[in-house]
C-alpha cells in the first residue's frame, strides 16, 4: 500500500500536479501533507518521522483545516530518482484511491501518528533537502543543531487541546471499490 496526503477531502480521482502524483509506503509521511504547509520535508531517524515545516507555526493552525490521506495501490508507482525508497515513490497516471481517512485537524493528525514536528524558515527547509539528497545531512552538525530545540509537539498539544480540537478520522470507501472483508 501507498498512501497520498493531501489538503483536498473526498476525492475519487487523484491526478498528477506538474506531471506526477507523489505517494509514501509510509503513512506517518502522507500525514505530513496534509497541512498543505508551503514547504515542507520528512527525514526517517532511527524509525521515527522527523517533519520540517517551512511556514509559520500560528498561520498554520489559523488555516488547518485537515485533509484526507488517500490509500492506493502501489503497482502504479516507481521510486523518486535520487530519493529515499522509504519516503517517497511517484507516479504519472491518474489514481483511483481504494479507501481515505478525512482529518478534521493536519496537525493534530501528525502528532496522533507520532511525527516529530519543527517549524523553521522555508530556506532551512531548503538546506535540509539539498543536505539529505548529498547525503551529507545525518550526523551533520547542521542537522544536530536543528533538532537540538524540542520538537513542537508539546506546544501543538496544547494549543489544539486550547482552541478545542481533537482527532476525528472518517474512514471513507468509494462507491466504485468493493470493501474488503
Amino acid at each position: 500500500m501507498f498512501y497520498h496526503g493531501s489538503v483536498q477531502k473526498n476525492l475519487l480521482e487523484l491526478h498528477p500536479r506538474e506531471g506526477k502524483l507523489f505517494a509514501s509506503p509510509d503513512f506517518r509521511v502522507a500525514a505530513v501533507f496534509l497541512a498543505g504547509a508551503q514547504k515542507a520535508c520528512c527525514l526517517p531517524i532511527n524509525g521515527r518521522i522527523f517533519a520540517f515545516i517551512g511556514d509559520d507555526r500560528e498561520d498554520l493552525l489559523t488555516r488547518d483545516c485537515g485533509g484526507s490521506i488517500y490509500v492506493l495501490t502501489r503497482e502504479k508507482f516507481r521510486p523518486v530518482p535520487g530519493g529515499n525508497p522509504s519516503l517517497e515513490w511517484f507516479t504519472t497516471e491518474k489514481i483511483s484511491p481504494m479507501m481515505s481517512f478525512a482529518y478534521e485537524s493536519s496537525i493534530a493528525a501528525m502528532i496522533a501518528h507520532g511525527v516529530q514536528l519543527y517549524f523553521v524558515s522555508a530556506p532551512t527547509v531548503d538546506e535540509i533537502q539539498a543536505a539529505d539528497k548529498a547525503g551529507s545531512l545525518i550526523g551533520s552538525d547542521f542537522l544536530i543543531s536543528v533538532l537540538a530545540r524540542p520538537s513542537e509537539n508539546k506546544i501543538l498539544r496544547t494549543l489544539l487541546l486550547k482552541h478545542g480540537s481533537r482527532l476525528k478520522v472518517k474512514v471513507e470507501t468509494p462507491s466504485h471499490v468493493a470493501p474488503q472483508i
